[in-house]
């Protein structure tokens, strides 16, 4: 089973966060860890936490065999976070989670989905996984940009090519972390990492404080296109 890592950050301290409320972002957390587990699509998850908030209390009475789950959690650069946003704090929570969590220290690849989100089509998604990397974008004949809430990747993959892409974040300008990772991969051909099937994200945005909705037609006309990618794209 592929490795999950959830990045989270409890308190929010980041411009332009609609769902700042912390009580409300620990409820939605904890309501998208469940569905992670309902599914059982990896016995293998990683919560890692960039606001050095302790889930560990708050989820021992209900999220079944939590011990199971490696909680991890450090203090982000709060004036970093102000200035360049919410992307630039994710990529330093991805960034502390390879280098401390024992469970991706031994992994080869992982998932990766952010707090209060779950996928419901995740298995299916990680059986199509090329070993590589596994993104879905917008863009109707380009990307132009990353969807970042989920994907897949081997470790080598996001090493080599999107470690450090989080450094030109600057939400206050309008380019986020989907801006800097189609930067990052600018280079490749979509053939290598576009994802099939395009997964189902639900839960709630925390940037954005809403509710994600899936459209079987949204769904199946962005399947049809990830699809064309694989086979007009050259590799």
């Amino acid at each position: 089973m592929i490795p999950l890592l959830i990045t989270s950050s409890i308190i929010a301290s980041a411009p332009k966060t609609m769902l700042s409320d912390s009580s409300e972002r620990l409820l939605e957390t904890i309501k998208a860890l469940g569905q992670w587990i309902e599914m059982g699509v990896t016995d293998k998850i990683i919560v890692c936490d960039g606001s050095n908030f302790d889930l560990a209390p708050h989820i021992a009475n209900v999220i079944p065999a939590y011990e199971k789950i490696e909680l991890i959690r450090f203090q982000n650069d709060l004036n970093m976070i102000s200035r360049k946003g919410k992307g630039w704090g994710e990529g330093e929570i991805i960034k502390f989670a390879l280098k401390e969590s024992e469970v991706l220290r031994s992994a080869t690849q992982f998932m990766k989905c952010t707090a209060k989100l779950w996928v419901t089509n995740a298995e299916k998604c990680a059986r199509n996984f090329n070993g590589e990397a596994a993104f879905d974008y917008e863009g109707r004949f380009s990307p132009h940009k990353i969807d970042t809430r989920f994907y897949i990747v081997s470790k080598r993959f996001y090493i080599q090519n999107l470690l450090e892409a989080h450094e030109s974040v600057s939400d206050l300008d309008g380019f986020y972390l989907e801006h800097a990772f189609c930067e990052a991969l600018a280079e490749i051909s979509p053939a290598r990492y576009v994802m099939t099937p395009t997964p189902r994200v639900m839960g709630v945005s925390g940037s954005m404080g809403i509710s994600y909705k899936n459209s079987r037609l949204k769904s199946a006309f962005r399947n049809i296109r990830s699809q064309l990618f694989k086979v007009i794209s050259p590799s």
